[in-house]
């Protein structure tokens, strides 16, 4: 959506109307009802039709973690928009950088079979700590009627999850949203000028 609204973005910062801060704060704020009622009403589709285990607590961990998931993938976006000549390109580079970290996020690879050049997407991108929330927050004191696995520790042993600190992904989920958006402040700031 920005890179359609840039050209008013320039031509207002350009007459003095329209600060880069003031953009990207009222950008930042303005997206956050629409991500909530996206994650509230996906949350409930899923969470209760899926079955999913932890009860109300459970719940609101989920949607909240995919509220946050979605507002740093819209940040990164942001920030991808604010430096790409047109919107096709920014459609390519945004899909490039989101599947390579689902790639590495730790489900299609455990951690310890990604190739070392390869492990610091799994450090730096966000499906890691949105991925760890889902599946502490599924598995934990969960079990089932498995010989293989039947108790949900033991799934998250095996993606190598077992040690994930809920409070401490929301955390990093939260910082990352804030970098992003500094980025795209900076890259406004300073590419986005409006001077001919």
């Amino acid at each position: 959506m920005f890179i359609e609204d840039r050209a008013v973005f320039v031509r207002e910062r350009r007459n003095g109307y329209y600060s880069v801060a003031a953009h990207v704060i009222s950008e930042s704020l303005m997206s956050i009802p629409g991500l909530l009622i996206i994650s509230f009403i996906c949350s409930i589709t899923v969470f209760f039709m899926a079955g999913l285990h932890g009860g109300a607590s459970g719940f609101f961990i989920f949607a909240f973690d995919l509220f946050i998931a979605l507002y740093v993938a819209e940040s990164m976006l942001a920030f991808i928009a604010s430096l790409v000549p047109h919107y096709i390109i920014g459609m390519a580079i945004g899909a490039a950088a989101y599947g390579f970290q689902m790639l590495t996020q730790g489900f299609f690879l455990l951690p310890s079979n990604i190739p070392p050049y390869w492990i610091w997407g799994y450090y730096i991108g966000f499906h890691r700590y949105a991925f760890g929330i889902f599946m502490h927050n599924e598995f934990t004191g969960n079990t089932f009627n498995s010989t293989i696995f039947p108790r949900g520790e033991q799934v998250l042993e095996l993606y190598d999850m077992d040690n994930v600190d809920v409070g401490e992904n929301f955390g990093i989920l939260i910082a990352i949203a804030i970098i992003y958006r500094i980025f795209f402040f900076l890259a406004l700031y300073f590419f986005r000028t409006g001077k001919q």
